[in-house]
This record gives structure tokens, sequence and C-alpha cells, in this order.
């Protein structure tokens, strides 16, 4: 039996209730559709460079998709979170303002796209963006998939701080 792995997502907006979606689902017209063909298209991508590890025009295709996903988040089906806490601090910490680290497990996901691991596997490094370790969840996160939510803050020493607002205690310490 595998052990949940925890994984984390820093944001500047959370409320109770509140499901978490791709940008996909938030941003397009119609948004199952453009969800649905995105997913396809990672999902063609990565059968083509398994049929033929050493195409190169089906691994740049994948490269392609990686990065966009990354780069430009508005055609990401993926709700995307880290591995570590760190990273997710850095997003939620965005611009020395008050954010959530949002926390669940891995475990009933789904089709999960660990990032660096699919690069791994094909040898598609170059300039990405490893330090992220990003996991993405595809289509959205329902609140009773969320373990845990953090206030995360700068106190006078900018220090950060975290208040669990959210599956836990509700006193604050520092991170």
């Amino acid at each position: 039996m595998a052990v949940a792995r925890k994984l984390f997502r820093g944001q500047k907006q959370w409320t109770p209730g509140m499901p978490i979606l791709a940008m996909t689902m938030r941003e397009s017209r119609d948004p199952e559709k453009c969800t649905e063909h995105e997913l396809e298209e990672i999902a063609w991508a990565l059968r083509q460079v398994e049929i033929d590890r050493r195409s190169k025009t089906a691994k740049d295709r994948l490269f392609n998709l990686l990065l966009s996903y990354q780069d430009t988040r508005t055609l990401s089906p993926y709700v995307s979170f880290a591995s570590t806490k760190s990273v997710a601090l850095n997003f939620a910490l965005e611009d020395d303002t008050p954010g959530y680290v949002i926390e669940i497990n891995d475990c009933g996901l789904g089709d999960t796209l660990d990032f660096n691991s699919v690069r791994r596997k094909y040898d598609l490094w170059a300039d990405q963006k490893p330090w992220l370790n990003e996991i993405g969840v595809p289509r959205a996160v329902t609140p009773e998939l969320i373990r845990r939510v953090s206030l995360v803050k700068y106190d006078d020493l900018h220090r950060v701080t975290e208040e669990v607002i959210y599956g836990g205690s509700t006193t604050g310490r520092p991170v």
C-alpha cells in the first residue's frame, strides 16, 4: 500500500468550501471541453514519446506542452501543487503580502502529473523550473480533499508566521 504524499499550494485567496480549479476550468469559454482537450493533448504526447523515445518531434511536443503549462498557466488543465512546502510559501507570500498554503494528500487524486518525473523519464531537461517540484492535479481539487489551510505572512521582524485556519489548531506560530 502506497503512502500518501503531502502536496502544497500557495495562493492569495481562499474561503472555506472553495474548490481550486485549473486555469482551463476558470478561464475558458467552454471549461469542460477545453480542459478535456488539454488533458487529451498531454496524454497523446506522452503516448507518442513512449512509442518512440528517440523521436525528436514527439519529445519536442511533450517538452513544449509541459513548459507552456508552467509558463502561461492559461492553458493548463492542472491545479498546480508542489511536493515541498517552501515552494508553496513563495507563491503565498508573493509581493510580501499574506497568502494561504493549502495542503492535500495525493491519494485519490486520479492521474496527477509529476512534471519533474516526466522530464527525467524522457530526458527533457533544459531551462524548465525543476525547483517548482510541481505536481499537477487534473481539473480541480474539491474542498473535501483539502487537509489543512494556513494563513502565512511576515511579522514585524520579517519572519514568516503561519496560522492554521482550517483542519487543525488555530494558534499562530512561526513556520
